[in-house]
């Protein structure tokens, strides 16, 4: 039977682990980020800002990385700059993993307010962000421009981390 032969390769596949991005990664981010974006980030300008200090940033990967998260710290706050989520990775709770991974770092990192700004209109993001806590908080108005030139609202969020306890932090 033919399956016996690709069965237990399929079995075997890693389950995508979380893990903190590297400036080696850029190129594979810059691609995911094309799939998601109109105006999409170059490896170039992934790779600086990944080397930046107060730059946080998470991939999802079973050998190349399926979604990548980015966010900027400075003095108790944090804003999430980008989530970007593989097209073949999509609905499979990559998006969910990578924020939590992020929050729990900035937790640790004492941030107590975490912004961000998400398109109006996507749903499954504005979904993720309600259930994570996050609230609305303003709207600015033709904040994202789309390929075809039309503009599109930004919807700003906040979260307030002050309360969440900082995850331990596990000896190696």
């Amino acid at each position: 039977m033919w399956f016996a032969y690709w069965w237990p390769f399929w079995w075997m596949q890693a389950e995508p682990a979380v893990r903190l991005a590297a400036t080696d990664d850029a190129p594979a981010l810059a691609a995911i980020h094309a799939e998601g974006f109109a105006h999409p980030w170059t490896a170039l300008t992934l790779e600086s800002m990944l080397a930046e200090r107060g730059v946080v940033a998470h991939v999802i990967a079973a050998g190349d990385p399926a979604g990548f998260i980015v966010a900027r710290c400075a003095a108790d706050e944090a804003e999430i700059i980008t989530v970007a989520v593989a097209t073949t990775g999509r609905s499979k709770g990559y998006g969910r993993q990578l924020l939590d991974a992020s929050l729990d770092e900035l937790a640790r990192r004492r941030i107590r307010k975490v912004f961000l700004e998400v398109e109006a209109g996507n749903d499954a993001a504005l979904r993720l962000y309600a259930t994570a806590g996050f609230e609305r908080i303003g709207t600015r108005r033709g904040y994202y421009r789309q390929a075809d030139g039309s503009r599109r609202d930004a919807l700003t969020m906040r979260l307030d981390l002050s309360a969440r306890p900082p995850p331990p932090v596990l000896d190696a």
